[in-house]
């Protein structure tokens, strides 16, 4: 789950990584996003306990001065493409929407693929108009 999770947020901090023997020192917390200054608590577990979970979250905000989330795996979706979830705080929340506010998108955060994806799209158009065009 951890490195799925780095798959998806890595476009926002490239920076993103796990953090090796997450839960043993003082560092708690599975992936760390310091560009972000985040810190992100991730449970892959069969058995719903949100509250158990919200607790260690609160340990991990007590430890980090990074904002903190939780990640889970709805247990009910496969493991191969599980379904994510994130939770957090309201204030987290707020800063976390908040430290976007008036940036430009950079476009080097742009997963390759979807820069490919958007190029054959874009083709595929000018091919279609190409012959559109040449039959009116």
């Amino acid at each position: 789950l951890v490195k799925q999770i780095i798959e998806i947020l890595k476009p926002l901090d490239p920076s993103c990584h796990e953090v090796v023997g997450s839960g043993q020192g003082k560092n708690k917390s599975d992936i760390q996003l310091p560009g972000l200054s985040l810190a992100i608590e991730a449970k892959n577990q069969n058995e719903f306990a949100m509250g158990s979970w919200i607790d260690d979250l609160k340990k991990e905000q007590g430890i980090a001065n990074d904002m903190v989330i939780l990640a889970f795996r709805d247990p009910r979706s496969p493991q191969a493409r599980p379904e994510i979830y994130f939770v957090t705080t309201a204030d987290d929340m707020y800063k976390l929407l908040g430290s976007k506010k008036n940036q430009t998108p950079d476009a080097s955060r742009i997963p390759k693929f979807e820069v490919e994806r958007a190029r054959e799209s874009l083709r595929r158009l000018l091919k279609y108009l190409e012959v559109d065009n040449k039959n009116t």
